[in-house]
Parts: C-alpha cells; structure tokens; sequence
C-alpha cells in the first residue's frame, strides 16, 4: 500500500518503523532527530547479489510525488547497469548543477511545472 502526504507528514521515529514502505523499494525513512528522508533499495551486481540503499532527499525539502518520481529514475539507471555510486554522484551533481546537460537528470530534483516549454506560443500568436 502506498504513503500519503498525511502518513508521511504525521510519521514520527520511534511510534513509527524506521522505514515505512512507499511500495516497489521505495521507502521513507525516520531518524531520531525528528528528520524525515526518502530512500530507494536497488540490487547491486558487482559479483555478488546484494541490495543497498540510495539516500533521495529529505522531506519536506522534496515532495512525497517528486520522491517517487527520482525513485523512479533510480531504478531506471540501475537496470541499465549504473552502479550505486554512479547514481548518487549523478544524484549529487544534479542537485549541485541543475542545468547539467551531461546526466539524465532524476525529474524530482528539477521544479515541476504546469505548462511545458512553448506551449500556447502558436496560439498566442494567431490574428
């Protein structure tokens, strides 16, 4: 079953699990400083079959959607053979440099928009 913004904004670490399950390896997690995160857990194949945790962000500094969004993403890189420090040095450029053309940046570290780039231009435009 999935979180809502209500489960994850009334969590708190110790009346709560430390990881409460989002669904498909998605997972928030809460620390004892009262601070709240998002994580993904990916398989790793480096020889050996083992899963490790990929830190998202902390809420509410990223939504509940823009987490799942990036978890997401990460799965994605991960099934293509990124290994897990190729994720999160990506994940950590995206956040130093927004605008970075050389990485396939994660959608829940960039602003959400409503409209997409030039829309409604042509029709702006019309007599």
């Amino acid at each position: 079953m999935n979180l809502t913004v209500k489960q994850v904004e009334a969590a708190k670490f110790g009346f709560s699990q430390e990881r409460l399950s989002d669904g498909n390896d998605h997972y928030q997690r809460l620390y004892p400083s009262g601070k709240k995160g998002f994580q993904v857990q990916i398989a790793v194949t480096d020889g050996q079959r083992r899963r490790v945790w990929i830190n998202l962000d902390d809420f509410p500094k990223v939504s509940l959607r823009q987490a799942r969004d990036t978890a997401v993403w990460v799965r994605m890189q991960a099934s293509r053979g990124w290994s897990a420090e190729q994720i999160r040095v990506a994940l950590q450029g995206d956040i130093a440099d927004p605008q970075s053309p050389s990485l396939a940046e994660p959608p829940a570290l960039k602003p959400h928009s409503g409209a997409s780039r030039g829309s409604g231009s042509t029709a702006s435009g019309a007599a």
